[in-house]
């Protein structure tokens, strides 16, 4: 029996995981929610591996590889495509999302826990800079803004 192979634009969090890995960062895992995204490679070309984390257990759900997902045996397309797709096309927003929900917000990227400030993107301030996700949200870039006219 063939596998069905999914369309996923990857190219936005495979950017941002070159960018990790380029800064230091390793190993360049991004996890949200119950799933993590490793760079990886895989027949001499960049992947990301996809793994879904319960308490008792971890699955490996499968590979994404030239915006297609290779699933293995234990992907679970109602639990998991739509879910994999929007963290990987949209990951930033994934991670907010994620760390708005949850009990104890931690940092996508790093796991650490996330302060008041850094619980609106998911991201803490230093992996922000080092994973290149861009400019810093608009209160914090205020406040540093602030912090450096009074100094001067």
């Amino acid at each position: 029996m063939a596998t069905r192979i999914y369309r996923i634009d990857s190219r936005k969090l495979m950017r941002h995981l070159k960018a990790a890995r380029d800064s230091g960062v390793r190993p360049t895992t991004f996890k949200v929610g119950p799933y993590s995204f490793t760079e990886w490679v895989a027949e001499g070309r960049p992947a990301i591996y996809v793994a879904y984390h319960q308490p008792e257990s971890e699955c490996y759900l499968g590979r994404i590889q030239r915006n297609k997902l290779f699933p293995q045996r234990t992907f679970r397309l109602r639990r998991d495509l739509r879910a994999i797709r929007a963290f990987v096309e949209n990951p930033l927003q994934a991670a907010a999302a994620a760390a708005k929900t949850a009990e104890r917000a931690i940092c996508a990227c790093c796991g650490r826990p996330l302060g008041t400030r850094d619980v609106k993107t998911g991201i803490g301030e230093k992996c922000m800079e080092r994973w290149q996700w861009g400019t810093l949200p608009r209160t914090i870039l205020k406040r540093q803004g602030r912090r450096n006219s009074r100094a001067t």
